[in-house]
């Protein structure tokens, strides 16, 4: 996937975050988006991160967005199957963490006592 040369700022030609679900058409790979429309659509809750501790990946409007300097750029279809693939994998492992974090442990836990 190459970036587009630079130019001035241009109207996105993504939907708008707060259009309604599953109305937006297929969003050609390339498309860029600024970082106030993405910080929009994380607000709202309609954007799905790659993974809990990976930001600069996230599916929005059933497309894979990528971070850049600029804001952020569409996937295109190869990249995208590979980034869902590998989506799934990692919200397994973060499940897995989840729950290992609930059942460990602290210091406070391990207390003990001195025979008398």
């Amino acid at each position: 996937m190459t970036l587009p040369e630079r130019t001035t700022a241009a109207p996105s030609t993504a939907p708008s975050p707060t259009a309604e679900p599953g109305t937006e058409s297929a969003i050609p790979a390339g498309t860029i988006i600024s970082h106030a429309e993405m910080n929009d659509a994380l607000d709202a809750g309609l954007v799905r991160r790659f993974g809990q501790t990976i930001g600069y990946a996230v599916h929005f409007r059933n497309c894979w967005w990528i971070h850049f300097e600029r804001g952020w750029i569409s996937a295109d279809q190869r990249l995208a199957d590979m980034l869902e693939a590998r989506s799934a994998e990692m919200t397994g492992q973060d499940a897995i963490v989840a729950r290992s974090a609930v059942h460990r442990p602290t210091p406070a836990d391990r207390t003990e006592t001195t025979p008398q």
